[in-house]
């Protein structure tokens, strides 16, 4: 099995930020922030010997006590060479830490697994660094490193 490790020095993707989509503000489930993150960018698949053109959202809550709940649906790509599809198998939901209870920084990680109509598929793995803004409360989180498993 093949795995490859792209480095965001590699500019072939980047984090634009986040979408906040909440007000921030704890609720019963004691969550701190929730937003979407987009996940463009385009990912080398080794699997295939192809770039592939990544679109999709990453619903994410994050906890005062470190933890994150993630939520991740609907992701498609399209292979700049074959023109070859392909789409998310499955939800991607994760329930993990992202660091010890008011730490700062922390990471977020989750996997996506994604297939093309000739049976091509992989699981991408994204990691990304969230940090605060000044104020405490808001995140910033940037895209850190991906890696790309084939399944064979």
């Amino acid at each position: 099995m093949k795995v490859l490790t792209l480095f965001a020095a590699i500019l072939v993707m980047t984090c634009t930020g986040y979408a906040q989509s909440g007000n921030g503000n704890e609720n019963g489930n004691g969550a701190m922030q929730f937003f979407d993150l987009q996940l463009p960018g385009i990912v080398y698949n080794p699997c295939c010997d192809e770039w592939i053109d990544i679109v999709g959202t990453a619903h994410v809550v994050l906890r005062k006590d470190g933890s994150y709940h993630l939520n991740v649906k609907g992701v498609t790509g399209t292979a700049s060479s074959s023109g070859n599809t392909y789409t998310q198998r499955g939800v991607s939901t994760q329930n993990d830490r992202y660091s010890i209870p008011d730490a700062n920084p922390g990471t977020v990680t989750f996997n996506i697994q994604l297939e093309s109509e000739d049976g091509c598929s992989f699981i991408l793995t994204q990691v990304y660094h969230v940090t605060y803004a000044a104020d405490g409360e808001t995140p910033i989180v940037n895209f850190e490193k991906e890696f790309v498993r084939c399944l064979d």
